[in-house]
This record gives C-alpha cells, sequence and structure tokens, in this order.
C-alpha cells in the first residue's frame, strides 16, 4: 500500500531577502515528503531584521478568499501552521480558517510571533498581544520563544527564568485552551540554551550547548522540522529533539561560511540530514 503524501497550509509571511518565514518552511518540509499550501499574509522585501526598514504588501482579504475557494473544491489539510500575522484582520480570518478546515484528527500548530530578547516586535502593541491570544486556543502545539510567552502571559521576562517559573509559564499558556506548550531560546547559562515542552500537565526542558551567532528565520525552521516530523509519526518530545538538533547543523554549517548571519542559515545544503 503507498504511502499517502501528507499537506499543510502555511499561514505566515513571505520574504525577498533573508531566509524566513516561507522561504524556510517550503524546502524543508518537501524533504520530509510533506506539501506545502503557502498561504501569504503580509510581502516583503526582506525580514524586519538589519536590513532597515523593508517594503511591504499587505494581503488583506487573501486568506478569506483561499478559505472559500478551497472550501468550494472540497481540500482538506492535515496540519495548519499559523505564524506572521501582522494585524488584526488577518488574525481574525485566521481564527475563520482554522475553524473551516479543523479536524478532530489534524495538526494546528501557532507561533504567535510577537517579540524577542525579551521585546515586542516594533509595530505591535498590547492590542496586538490580546489578538494573538484568541488564537491559541485553537492549537494543538504553540511555538513561542521565551520573550513571547512571557508577553502573552503577562510573566516578567528575565535572563535567570527557574523551573517553576516556566512551569507557571506553561501553564498559563495551556489556560488559553492549547493542548501542548513548546517554548524555545530559554535562557540557561552561557554555554546552553533550552527549550521547554509542555505536554498533559507535565514538563520536560530540554539543554543543548549554545553556539554562537544570531542567525534569522531558525524559529521557522524549528515549527517546519516539528510538524514534519510528528506527521510523520513521531511523538511530541522527539520532534522537538530532531528540530533543535537540525537547526544546529543548519547553524554549524553556515558559521563554515561568510555568510552574514541577516542572511539566515543556509538550510537548503543541510536537508539530507532530515531524510531516512
Amino acid at each position: 500500500m503507498k504511502k499517502p503524501i501528507k499537506n499543510v497550509a502555511a499561514i505566515h509571511d513571505l520574504v525577498g531577502v533573508g531566509k524566513a518565514a516561507l522561504t524556510n518552511i517550503i524546502p524543508v518540509m518537501s524533504v520530509l515528503n510533506v506539501d506545502v499550501c503557502p498561504i501569504p499574509t503580509v510581502i516583503l522585501s526582506t525580514h524586519m531584521g538589519g536590513y532597515g526598514k523593508p517594503a511591504i504588501r499587505k494581503l488583506n482579504g487573501y486568506i478569506d478568499e483561499c478559505r472559500e475557494h478551497y472550501k468550494q473544491n472540497n481540500v482538506e489539510f492535515d496540519s495548519i501552521l499559523v505564524g506572521y500575522l501582522g494585524d488584526r484582520e488577518n488574525v481574525i480570518e485566521t481564527k475563520n480558517f482554522i475553524k473551516e478546515f479543523k479536524r478532530q484528527n489534524n495538526l494546528v500548530v501557532v507561533d504567535p510571533i510577537l517579540g524577542d530578547n525579551g521585546k515586542l516586535y516594533s509595530g505591535f502593541d498590547k492590542e496586538y498581544i490580546s489578538e494573538i491570544r484568541c488564537v491559541l486556543g485553537d492549537a494543538d502545539i504553540i511555538t513561542p520563544n521565551i520573550t513571547e510567552a512571557c508577553l502573552l502571559t503577562g510573566y516578567e521576562y528575565r535572563d535567570d527564568l527557574k523551573h517553576d517559573d516556566i512551569l507557571n509559564i506553561c501553564r498559563n499558556l495551556a489556560d488559553f485552551g492549547c493542548r501542548n506548550v513548546v517554548i524555545t531560546s530559554i535562557p540557561s547559562n552561557e554555554d546552553n540554551i533550552g527549550i521547554a515542552v509542555y505536554n498533559c500537565g507535565e514538563l520536560n526542558i530540554l539543554y543543548f550547548d549554545r553556539i554562537k551567532g544570531a542567525f534569522h528565520g531558525t524559529g521557522d525552521i524549528f515549527d517546519a522540522v516539528l510538524i514534519g516530523k510528528i506527521l510523520n509519526g513521531s511523538d511530541l518530545l522527539s520532534a522537538v529533539k530532531c528540530s533543535a538538533d537540525f537547526i544546529r547543523e543548519c547553524i554549524k554549517y553556515s558559521l563554515k561560511y561568510d555568510y552574514p548571519e541577516r542572511e539566515g542559515v543556509m538550510v537548503e545544503s543541510v536537508l539530507y540530514k532530515l531524510r531516512g
């Protein structure tokens, strides 16, 4: 019997220069035998880090148009990935999209992209944080970084958060209605960085050696590997480990070259490590 090919609706931004968002998601999922249906929320000439203010083309209304077209053609999805939305209208359209295509046996992953390094991204405010909270309850898995987790819960961001702090943050996030919480970029010390996995009330914090470098777009790669591995049969904890290990391989490879960090990582050259 032939193995079916899984598919994902990826609601995210599309970037020109700088590997991020859909540019990273599509090749990673493809090599994991997962078809990607890209649904751009906004088109940018570059990503938001290191290039100054990009040229931006908003696509409000496009998610709704896709939803109606797919509904007419009886399209179904094995997973829905929600990434950068950018404004309230896209949040509302995304909630309607999930409502239309969410099934009992498919996987909804929400990456609530709000900020990093303890700060909210420019252009966002407390009202937008409230809007994003409304999408979390539709998710099977959410994947905020530690900054976003604190912003969403109102928890004070610190570099010295303890195990009990992380547990409380995870519980608060789960109270929004999501089933599983994965928090990335948890500070540990100069040599380590952590990923929290909260599943069915149990918290595991995985620690990895910190690799120097601040490459953009690694969170999108993390989401893509996570979903791809789960759709291919991995459990959540194993998928998280694989995602983190693959990003490390991407960074190590990129550091061998004179390759600006703002460009992202050389993900295509490392994709073969996901096969098998």
